[in-house]
């Protein structure tokens, strides 16, 4: 049976932090709008505290409580409390819109302050990375076989930002159920994963930085932003001392506020699936969570290498230093280059396996595809850079600029990869199962 937080439930909740399993008020949960009832003269008093607007209480505040079922729950306040009013009788109600829910699976009463490791599943990683790796059919016996779970988990180091942790890509089948007389659902009780294992226990607030580490993967490898998947978290359990290998679950509602559409758009032929990027993921991971340049720092680079070359070559020449100072000040404007001056190297680097993308010979003849020489294509950047410096002023204005869309946003993929040691002919086999179909 899956396991999922229910869009609406209900319970009982520790608003003034009081611990020791304890709680001093009553909620109710819809969606992600979280009702609360005080049952204590103090417990009012603290959430007519926690109501006021001033700014004070526009701060991260983790909430826990039971839900009537009896498992252990824990909600994110970000903003201050809404007072309501309810009659005939006041009773201090208010409320507030949570963007984190954690539940854990079984009833208990669980510490839900800090986690030991995160886990992302389905959605749009059962597409980079298939699922039916984990079966396989015995057409001999007429049955269905579960490959060793060897066959299909590959595990990296991965460092971000000075903090190291585990990666781990593989297959979860624990929630096959095998029922009398029912067939198996396999296609929603099968998912890809994928797991951070961390060194030390991390608090709640965490989830939010690991959440973007995983979603700067998942919308690299699929081109797209609004993707989507479940998160859960873990912590080591002990029974006699020893750990306990499969630990329960602590399910994580992540409410970001956008609609994740891309899992349906997209297909396994269509993003870039975790196997084709080798043993190097682990530098790739690194360079897509700590930066967001997006290669930019690199082309300042190579201009900035640029510009120091030509200034020597200058102070070589027998001109009077006169001639030298003005040559050196046309050479100084570009250590800071222009956007258009970035997208010209871009594509000077990475031309060639552009090319082998956009324009296959055997499309360009039936007219699929479009085919530009340097002069033109270079034509089309300064078009595009033009929409782009006319926006704040003008408004949009399209032109034909917006042709080579598509070729700018490859030379980005292109440099990227570069920064992450992948050569430019497997850069140019990983982009093309993306953005191949489009030309």
């Amino acid at each position: 049976m899956t396991k999922k937080v229910q869009n609406s439930f209900s319970g009982m909740l520790d608003l003034q932090g009081i611990g020791n399993g304890q709680c001093d008020a009553f909620f109710n949960m819809q969606d992600n709008i979280v009702t609360i009832i005080p049952l204590t003269n103090e417990c009012r008093k603290y959430a007519h505290i926690l109501s006021y607007n001033d700014g004070t209480n526009e701060k991260d505040n983790w909430l826990y409580g039971f839900s009537e079922d009896g498992c252990s729950i824990a909600f994110l306040q970000k903003t201050h409390l809404h007072s309501t009013l309810s009659s005939p009788v006041d009773m201090g109600t208010s409320r507030f819109s949570t963007p984190i829910i954690i539940k854990s699976s079984r009833p208990d009463n669980k510490d839900l302050s800090t986690f030991d490791a995160i886990e992302f599943r389905g959605g749009i990683v059962d597409l980079l990375y298939n699922p039916d790796l984990a079966v396989r059919n015995d057409y001999k016996n007429n049955c269905i076989v579960f490959n060793d779970k060897s066959d299909y988990t590959y595990s990296f180091a991965a460092e971000v930002a000075g903090e190291r942790f585990q990666i781990t890509y593989s297959i979860d089948v624990s929630e096959v159920c095998l029922e009398v007389g029912k067939v198996p659902d396999l296609r929603n009780a099968i998912h890809s994963i994928v797991r951070f294992d961390l060194e030390d226990k991390k608090p709640l607030k965490d989830i939010e930085k690991y959440y973007s580490y995983a979603m700067n993967l998942f919308q690299f490898c699929s081109g797209q932003l609004n993707v989507g998947f479940e998160i859960r978290l873990y912590q080591k359990e002990f029974y006699n001392g020893e750990r306990i290998a499969n630990p329960s679950p602590i399910l994580v509602n992540f409410i970001d506020g956008f609609e994740d559409y891309a899992n349906d758009k997209l297909d396994i032929t269509k993003v870039i699936r975790f196997r084709y990027l080798g043993e190097k993921i682990s530098v790739l991971f690194k360079n897509l969570s700590e930066t967001e340049s997006g290669g930019v720092d690199n082309s300042s680079n190579e201009i900035h290498n640029l510009c120091k070359e030509l200034m020597e070559k200058i102070d070589e020449t027998e001109y009077d230093s006169d001639l030298k100072k003005r040559a050196k000040g046309i050479v100084g404007q570009l250590k800071h280059p222009t956007i258009k001056m970035i997208i010209f190297c871009f594509y000077s680097s990475y031309e060639k396996g552009l090319r082998q993308i956009t324009e296959r010979i055997e499309h360009i003849k039936l007219g699929i595809s479009k085919s530009y020489s340097p002069d033109a294509f270079k034509q089309k950047i300064s078009h595009f850079v033009d929409i782009r410096n006319k926006v704040a002023h003008v408004g949009i204005l399209w032109n034909d600029g917006i042709e080579i869309y598509l070729h700018l946003k490859i030379l980005i993929y292109f440099s990227i990869l570069n920064r992450s040691n992948y050569s430019l002919e497997e850069s140019t086999s990983i982009i093309s199962y993306l953005f191949g179909r489009f030309f």
